[in-house]
């Protein structure tokens, strides 16, 4: 079994997408997925323990995710603490 394999698919379209709506940080189809939020995240906190709106973005941007740093950022609030330990459960 792949722990990182395993959690990376829990991240990926469907589940965290689904969870993302049902915990209300994601409203209708947006640009900023819950799938793709969560993955820029966690692969930016991963490459640098206290990423930047910047680093953000760019990660977001090697995704496939098209949306400005201050659309990304500005997620970052009450919603977003909810959802983010969802895929990982």
């Amino acid at each position: 079994m792949d722990p990182a394999g395993e959690g990376n698919d829990r991240l990926a379209g469907g589940p965290a997408d689904r969870l993302a709506r049902q915990c209300g940080f994601v409203r209708g189809q947006r640009k900023v997925s819950g799938s793709h939020f969560a993955q820029a995240l966690v692969f930016a906190a991963l490459a640098e323990s206290q990423p930047t709106g910047s680093r953000l973005r760019g990660m977001a941007a090697l995704l496939g995710l098209q949306a400005s740093r201050q659309a990304i950022t500005k997620r970052l609030d009450a919603r977003a603490a909810r959802f983010l330990p969802m895929p990982m459960t």
